[in-house]
């Protein structure tokens, strides 16, 4: 997206460069927007303080959205996750 990175990602998160464009179109598929890229950031291996400077939230909004997605990914977490 538009969002400036401000820190280098994770080593997970380059180590697959086809697994931004997957997460990115289930996740559009299973959450409501505000948890979206909460989720994606995290699942690619960023830091609660990464996404939180990224995305410029304070990092208790960070960990309550990602513990809501959590619980919206739960039913797929079997399958997919």
């Amino acid at each position: 997206g538009g969002v400036e990175l401000l820190f280098e990602p994770s080593v997970e998160a380059t180590e697959h460069p086809d697994l931004e464009g997957h997460l990115h179109h289930f996740l559009e598929q299973v959450l409501p927007e505000s948890f979206r890229e909460v989720m994606h950031l995290n699942m690619l291996g960023y830091h609660y303080t990464e996404i939180s400077a990224r995305l410029k939230i304070p990092i208790g909004t960070v960990e309550s959205r990602l513990h809501r997605a959590r619980r919206y990914l739960k039913p797929y977490q079997e399958h997919f996750l």
